[in-house]
């Protein structure tokens, strides 16, 4: 069996960039003059050579503005002070209090309901409303309001602890693992960072003894099958569950490895992997230099290359990513395929695909019953996209933070954007549609002040999109 199609689900779970483009590619927020090409060559050189004044004046006369938005609609800025609030929203404030110490339900919700909607940047009005649905045996609706809160606020730290404990204590190590480590990665230098990454690493291993757990009781209901019913499809599906639990149980970086070199070699047999050092040595560095700046340094990564005209890119568990040359063949320059590069690192050290391949590997067999679009990979799609927004942000930070123009990602969805042919609607996508993502990234780069004129690497750039075409005609 070809095992790219065996992994085809790894693929889809490791969250699969794929945009087929029409036409000529056109960069109108880069170029939009006919001599910024080379004046953005000149200011990258500038740039390189440490005269950063010199390059941003360059960069600035071919960048245009971003489009005037509200800030806020995305990441408002933060009311932690209750006296700050209109007079209107402190009486919801104290109405919500009161009713919660009373068990007045009614008088609770109404009042939460109506301050996070006349006050969406009052903080601790999130922390309420997801205790009040917690203790109205709400759960699921408390999760995803912690979730919009941790959306709306990634650097305060109290959002964050409440919605790893929600989740902890609701039974999912995994997903609380992820919101702790996504909190310590944004925010590197707040004073609490070595507390969430250690509540990261404890939710980790209390997510392996389940595994653990899961292990054994599927390799139990195999032994029982076999004897009771003498084989047949159910002692399968247990054995292939008991499979795949004792691979999960491995860890992310033996995970990673097994599928990587599964997909390596059929990439191989295929004739599709790119093995030229110089293609190999300018995607190699940029990721371990993107890596790097992730702060979990426990996985070896991995960069590899295949010969496909798709924009396609996904990544693997243990930090194990795949880059089409498609994807390469589009970006306008280094710091849009850095921007891409990071957006997969960051799905990696988010365990984000370790932890799709669990909850899916352990409904496989609800899923070799159904196609997909079923019910069972509808109601995933929700969650693929929070972990993509996720990964827009840190992916982000991580460009900025090593010197790139920190606007590649938004400026490669502002590409495939002008050259989406899809009218497939975003709450049908497991990814949020391109000019979601352009929007909510522009405000993320305006309110942290990240740096968009800073290195494009065009010229480089453009060395390795010439050398991927001469190779691809030999």
């Amino acid at each position: 069996m070809n095992i790219i199609r065996k992994f085809s689900v790894v693929a889809f779970l490791a969250f699969v960039v794929t945009i087929i483009l029409q036409g000529v590619l056109h960069n109108s927020y880069l170029l939009a003059q006919s001599d910024c090409a080379s004046k953005v060559i000149q200011a990258d050189r500038l740039y390189a050579e440490g005269d950063r004044t010199a390059a941003e004046q360059l960069y600035r006369q071919c960048k245009q503005p971003f489009a005037s938005q509200d800030l806020a609609t995305y990441f408002p800025e933060p009311i932690t002070d209750p006296t700050q609030l209109r007079p209107g929203a402190q009486v919801y404030w104290r109405e919500a209090q009161q009713g919660l110490e009373r068990g007045q339900e009614s008088r609770t919700m109404t009042a939460l309901n109506l301050l996070t909607e006349q006050a969406p940047d009052f903080v601790p009005a999130y922390p309420l409303l997801a205790q009040a649905l917690t203790e109205y045996d709400r759960a699921e609706e408390a999760q995803a309001v912690l979730e919009q809160a941790a959306t709306l606020f990634p650097y305060d730290a109290d959002i964050a602890r409440a919605r790893t404990e929600a989740l902890s204590e609701a039974g999912y190590p995994m997903e609380a693992s992820m919101a702790a480590r996504l909190f310590s990665m944004v925010n590197p230098s707040h004073p609490e960072k070595d507390e969430f990454v250690a509540m990261a690493d404890e939710n980790l291993d209390d997510f392996k003894k389940d595994i653990r757990r899961e292990y054994m009781t599927t390799g139990i209901l195999g032994a029982v099958g076999n004897l009771v019913f003498g084989g047949g499809d159910l002692l399968s599906n247990a054995l292939d569950s008991a499979s795949f639990a004792a691979m999960l149980f491995e860890g992310e970086e033996e995970t990673g490895n097994r599928l990587a070199a599964a997909t390596v070699e059929d990439a191989q047999a295929n004739n599709v992997l790119v093995e030229d050092p110089v293609v190999l040595e300018y995607v190699s560095t940029m990721g371990q230099d993107i890596a790097d700046q992730m702060g979990r340094d426990e996985f070896d990564y991995e960069f590899h290359v295949i010969a496909d005209d798709s924009i396609n890119a996904f990544a693997l568990p243990g930090g194990k990513v795949f880059i089409n040359t498609g994807a390469i063949l589009a970006a306008n320059s280094e710091a849009e395929l850095a921007g891409l590069v990071a957006h997969e690192v960051a799905h990696a050290v988010l365990s984000h695909g370790y932890q799709r391949l669990a909850t899916n590997g352990l409904l496989s067999v609800a899923q070799q019953a159904l196609p997909l679009g079923n019910l069972v990979g509808l109601a995933s799609l929700d969650f693929s996209r929070d972990n993509e927004k996720q990964a827009d942000i840190l992916g982000t930070r991580a460009i900025a933070g090593f010197g790139y123009a920190a606007d590649g990602l938004r400026n490669l969805f502002a590409t495939l954007n002008e050259r989406s042919s899809s009218s497939q609607p975003e709450y049908l996508s497991t990814h949020p549609a391109p000019p979601s993502r352009v929007s909510y990234l522009e405000a993320l780069i305006q309110q942290n002040s990240y740096n968009r004129y800073a290195y494009e690497g065009v010229e480089a750039h453009a060395r390795i999109q010439k050398r991927i075409q001469e190779l691809s005609v030999q």
